[in-house]
């Protein structure tokens, strides 16, 4: 966490170098379920990253194929960020029908909106 966001996810990253595909997700956004899930997996393609969308706004988790796994674990300079990386390559949108998943629980405050 020192070294920033994408220093953590390129750790986790090198350890499944071998993937075919990855999920990425938010920790501050517990709003995933299993539909999400299977959604994205069903849209996965080993040229480009899926991603839930809403209102043209991107959210999590994201899906990774094995090209951009490879990519974000070849990458050294820690001032590059994950969506640098995503950007360079192709993107699949799934659309969703409410905010759900660009919502996220960083203070007590968004906690008690959701579950005070």
């Amino acid at each position: 966490p020192e070294s920033g966001r994408f220093s953590s996810v390129r750790t986790g990253i090198n350890e499944i170098t071998e993937a075919d595909f990855c999920f990425i997700h938010n920790v501050d956004n517990p709003f995933v379920n299993r539909d999400v899930i299977s959604r994205l997996f069903a849209l996965r393609d080993p040229g480009a990253w899926c991603s839930p969308v809403y209102a043209g706004k991107g959210g999590h988790p994201v899906l990774i194929p094995s090209s951009v796994i490879g990519e974000i674990a070849g990458t050294h300079d820690l001032t590059t960020t994950l969506a640098d990386i995503l950007n360079s390559f192709p993107r699949i949108n799934m659309e969703m029908p409410d905010d759900t998943l660009l919502r996220n629980i960083n203070t007590r405050d968004d906690y008690n909106k959701y579950w005070g």
